[in-house]
């Protein structure tokens, strides 16, 4: 029978990393706002910022989602277990070699 574990360390290194990208994002949108004084230039630099950085976001959370090394076995894990979709529902991947369900977090909720 498979043990369930929290990896805390990907979840510590998902949640810095999410942090990493949006302070970055607010930080660039409040400077860019500041030191640009022609209305259309800013407003041109703040939409490219915008972009730039979904960008960035939708990389690092594709490559993020991909890259599940299970922590025991260093066994790469690229496929979570299939659930309903409900919301609240854990988002699981399962090691083989090591028999265990890792829980990486919970489906969000909607409402």
């Amino acid at each position: 029978m498979p043990r369930i574990k929290t990896p805390k360390k990907f979840n510590f290194w998902t949640n810095l990393g999410v942090f990493s990208i949006i302070a970055p994002w607010l930080i660039g949108a409040i400077l860019i706002g500041q030191s640009i004084e022609k209305v259309n230039l800013m407003m041109f630099v703040q939409f490219a910022w915008f972009v730039g950085m979904c960008v960035v976001l939708i990389y690092w959370l594709v490559q993020r989602k991909k890259g599940f090394v299970c922590p025991d076995c260093k066994t790469p894990i690229p496929d979570t277990l299939e659930n309903s979709g409900e919301d609240g529902e854990p988002i699981m991947h399962y090691c083989k070699k090591c028999d265990v369900l890792w829980h990486t977090g919970k489906i969000p909720l909607s409402g």
